[in-house]
């Protein structure tokens, strides 16, 4: 066991990361429940500019786009658990 971490010690992690998420929804759902919602034919409309649209709305993306979005997180969540390993090998 590197250190005798007890998984007590990541309690304040724990409770940061629900009060972050607990932050982030309570302010979306906030806002949807007490927006203004006053629909008219402009706002309904699928193309903001008034110039009518043109082709099909919904395009599929090449799956490269996503290998590339894949490979991102992999390496960021790397990035996450190597400094940490590299603070604690450091002494």
């Amino acid at each position: 066991m590197l250190g005798g971490y007890t998984p007590t010690e990541y309690l304040p992690i724990l409770i940061f990361m629900v009060v972050a998420t607990a932050f982030g929804l309570g302010s979306l759902l906030i806002g949807i429940l007490f927006r203004p919602y006053r629909p008219y034919a402009e706002k309904l409309a699928p193309y903001e500019s008034g110039n009518e649209p043109i082709g099909e709305p919904r395009t599929r993306f090449h799956v490269y786009f996503y290998v590339i979005a894949m490979l991102f997180l992999v390496f960021d969540v790397e990035a996450v658990f190597l400094y940490p390993w590299a603070v604690v090998f450091d002494a």
